[in-house]
């Protein structure tokens, strides 16, 4: 059964496996009179605003690891058609269509144990239903669902704009690193799969959470959500803080291989979805990851301070990400086992 058609049967607590065994402790709001991930206008960036623009978002990676970007050139028209379709398929009645096409994960996975702070804590199940869509560098879309009628060539135009938006932001990131433009996109942006994502209404969403805390473990991750909200972001002093919607705004965050090939400059911060008891959250995340590529700090990156981390291919670091164990209070993060053992300064 999926969590949708599960949250429909009017349940009043959530089942066990959803169930966090810690407490989830509440996020401080976004506002003008509080923190906020930065909003970054993209228009000219390919014109004289370049220069100013790249420094924006160099000081939102390393101070933030995450950024909303507005006048990206994804129209809204065009996000709005995707949002619909998407609506649609979560909508069709015939959940054994829909089911074919949710990832799934293994009960492992879902049971998966973590030791912290001599406590020991359950890993719960996300409240959520995901549906995957590989787009490059192997292009699935015969795979994709043929209901509704136009969700396949809609949401391959949503892929083709997010792509090339894609590769513009990880141009900039390269140039805010001091490399050449399309060093970033060559090592670590060969791939990009998309997730369309529904987080049902939750009877206990103080308990439960729509995506435990993590970092991404790809480059770069370009999402869309819609009004409802419910990412949070825990910044550098470790409070969790509310990314309030930006109508047609992209959120960008920095992933793991990107703090890995920055040498540590860019961060890849922990985030986590909390799920809503009266609406239910639509949001579409697409992932920039190096597929083939060994991705390690540039010589450039590393001459005054040294390798701070060791490489990895992409594969064998996801491999690992997901045996490892939910730090949900700790700030904990799975990159930190790729670290060099640094000798203490004279």
């Amino acid at each position: 059964m999926s969590v949708k058609d599960m949250a429909s049967l009017g349940l009043k607590e959530i089942p066990g496996q959803f169930r966090a065994s810690w407490q989830v402790k509440k996020a401080c709001a976004s506002n003008s009179n509080g923190p906020a991930i930065p909003i970054i206008d993209l228009a000219g960036l390919h014109g004289e605003r370049r220069s100013l623009i790249i420094e924006q978002i160099k000081t939102a990676s390393e101070e933030w690891g995450f950024f909303q970007v507005v006048n990206h050139g994804v129209s809204p028209q065009l996000l709005d058609e995707t949002f619909q379709e998407q609506r649609k398929f979560f909508e069709l009645p015939n959940l054994k269509e829909r089911l074919k096409k949710y990832t799934i994960y293994s009960d492992k996975e879902m049971s998966q144990v973590a030791k912290m702070e001599n406590e020991t804590i359950r890993s719960p199940s996300n409240w959520r239903d995901n549906m995957a869509l590989n787009y490059a560098p192997n292009l699935d879309a015969q795979k994709w669902p043929t209901e509704p009628p136009n969700f396949i060539e809609v949401t391959l135009k949503y892929n083709q704009a997010v792509y090339q938006l894609k590769k513009e932001l990880l141009d900039a990131l390269s140039e805010s690193l001091g490399l050449p433009t399309s060093l970033l996109d060559d090592v670590c942006g060969e791939g990009q799969n998309t997730n369309m994502i529904y987080y049902p209404p939750c009877p206990e969403p103080s308990k439960a959470f729509g995506v435990k805390p993590h970092s991404d473990p790809n480059t770069i991750t370009i999402l869309t959500q819609d009004e409802v909200g419910g990412l949070e972001v825990r910044e550098k002093h470790g409070e969790w803080i509310q990314v309030k919607p930006t109508p047609y705004a992209f959120i960008v965050n920095v992933g793991d291989q990107l703090e890995i090939f920055s040498n540590g400059k860019d961060k890849s911060v922990e985030h986590r979805v909390v799920p809503n008891c009266e609406k239910g959250r639509f949001s579409i995340g697409s992932f920039a990851a190096p597929f083939t590529t060994h991705v390690k700090p540039p010589p450039e990156l590393t001459a005054k301070q040294g390798q701070l981390y060791n490489g990895c291919t992409y594969a064998d670091y996801v491999v690992r990400f997901k045996k490892a164990p939910v730090f949900p209070t700790s700030g904990h993060k799975f990159i930190d086992h790729l670290k060099i053992p640094q000798l203490p300064q004279n």
